[in-house]
């Protein structure tokens, strides 16, 4: 017949060895990673996309603002670009010279000023606002995968502080599901 142990011995038996046994735990953990160090796995990928998606949003938002902007300032730039001072005009046809007039020179100056400014409203109405977004989206998308792919594959040393000492921390850069780990 079993026989049941009593007793305050039994007790403290299995409070040590509980104790130890966390002990042995924790060591091994910090060996672990003091070692090895902590591998954090970045999706450069799924990354770039999300911050493609947050640029094209926010260019979608501010740019028809910016349109707006330029369209309201586009008959001043015309008018300093196509200041007319002392200007002269003559049409040659053999040997005849015909001099313009001043006041033909000033309604000259006046059609092509708003034919420029015409032009300039209609090219700011036809831009696909939209479709440049996502555009910009795209590009950004892209110039993030290749320079944050450049900038983590270099293996910085990174590192935690411990009282212990430093953990290592290894970043692991991952290009998708069938992209390569490095």
């Amino acid at each position: 017949m079993l026989r049941k142990a009593k007793g305050p011995g039994l007790f403290w038996g299995g409070f040590f060895l509980g104790v130890t046994l966390c002990i042995v735990l924790l060591a091994g953990l910090a060996f672990h990673y003091t070692n090895r160090g902590l591998v954090v796995s970045l999706e450069i990928d799924e990354l770039a996309d999300y911050l493609g998606r947050q640029i094209e949003s926010q260019v979608a938002r501010e740019l028809p603002r910016v349109v707006a902007g330029v369209k309201a300032q586009v008959p001043a730039l015309v008018k300093k670009q196509m200041k007319t001072g002392n200007l002269t005009a003559e049409i040659k046809i053999a040997d005849i010279s015909i001099v313009l007039p001043p006041s033909a020179l000033t309604q000259l100056d006046g059609y092509l000023q708003e034919t420029v400014e015409k032009t300039l409203y209609r090219l700011l109405e036809g831009m696909e606002l939209g479709a440049l977004a996502q555009d910009l989206g795209q590009q950004a998308e892209e110039m993030l995968r290749v320079s944050l792919g450049k900038e983590l594959d270099k293996g910085r040393a990174l590192g935690i502080d411990t009282c212990w000492g430093r953990i290592p921390v290894v970043l692991q850069v991952g290009q998708g599901e069938g992209g390569k780990k490095t």
